[in-house]
């Protein structure tokens, strides 16, 4: 499929529509639960190809967003 500018669009890309897949947030939470934010952080950043502006607040606000959700 196409977007009016030609360029291919996937039905997943159109169904996200948050900057942070599922999968992420949940590694996020499971590794903030038994690490500190900002150890999670430095250890995603080593480990997965995580866009930059990913800090110890991100984590903390991502996983206080899946806590209410739960």
């Amino acid at each position: 499929m196409s977007d009016l500018a030609g360029h291919d669009v996937s039905a997943l890309a159109r169904l996200l529509t948050a900057s942070t897949t599922p999968e992420l947030l949940f590694i996020e939470t499971k590794w903030a639960s038994l690490l500190s934010y900002g150890l999670t952080t430095r250890v995603l950043k080593d480990f997965l190809p995580v866009d930059e502006t990913l800090n110890a607040t991100t984590v903390q606000n991502h996983t206080l967003a899946v806590a209410q959700t739960l």
